[in-house]
């Protein structure tokens, strides 16, 4: 009998006939499904981190925003935070922003005569301001302003946009941190330049390879971790005269 040309041959499964052959049969199978698993996060990383980075882009527009616009209100940029009659601090100048970025109803619950840890504030501690956050969760922040000696934010002194005399587009305003850095948006605590200088290679940011700063001309720029030393020192004072680097 002719066979059939158009008729494919009988195919079967492989048997298994050993334990050894099950074995190798289940460790390819694991190793395929390794493979494909890393074939997944290699191609949604890049999107996750385009999504990081726009959203911590948007948000800090929004925070310069919120700060020109205070700042046109009261003619200088919040301070650091505010203080009782003994000096001790009571509130971050976040918390002074809350109504200029569409978190009214969050600042209408706070006693601003009482600290920021008050039982009376308790409601806003616990309180997500989605605004101040890129990777942070819960009530922390990843934004913290620059401060310092010389700095926009320096203690309970403030700010006019006349007194950066290194000119704005060179004056850093505020910081994105690792998340092992963030606090509370509530808390009066903000960024040195030892949290700023302490941003390196081994942070959650090796990825990008750098991190987003928001200048006073109320523009966002990337930062690379490999910035030099004299370039940020510069970009993080106001009046130092010192010229300013490429970064």
């Amino acid at each position: 009998m002719v066979d059939d040309p158009f008729t494919s041959p009988t195919t079967t499964a492989p048997e298994i006939t050993s334990t050894s052959s099950l074995w190798t049969w289940l460790i390819a199978l694991a190793l395929g499904m390794l493979i494909v698993g890393l074939g997944l996060v290699l191609l949604l990383l890049p999107l996750w981190n385009r999504g990081r980075y726009s959203q911590s882009i948007n948000n800090l527009k929004m925070i310069g925003l919120a700060l020109h616009n205070y700042h046109d209100d009261f003619g200088s940029f919040p301070p650091a935070y505010t203080v009782d009659e003994a000096g001790q601090p009571l509130h971050s100048r976040r918390t002074l922003l809350l109504p200029y970025l569409d978190e009214q109803a969050v600042y209408d619950t706070i006693d601003l005569s009482k600290p920021w840890d008050d039982p009376a504030n308790a409601r806003a501690f616990e309180t997500e301001v989605r605004v101040y956050q890129n990777q942070a969760a819960g009530n922390h922040t990843n934004f913290l302003g620059v401060s310092g000696p010389n700095s926009v934010f320096s203690e309970t002194d403030t700010v006019t946009r006349g007194e950066i005399t290194d000119g704005t587009s060179n004056t850093l305003l505020l910081v994105e941190v690792p998340l092992d850095r963030t606090v509370s948006w509530m808390t009066p605590l903000d960024a040195d330049d030892v949290v700023v200088w302490g941003t390196d290679p081994a942070s959650d940011f090796s990825i990008s390879g750098g991190f987003h700063g928001l200048l006073a001309d109320g523009s966002q720029r990337r930062i690379p971790l490999s910035i030099e030393k004299p370039t940020l020192q510069s970009l993080l004072t106001i009046s130092g005269g010192d010229p300013i680097g490429d970064f």
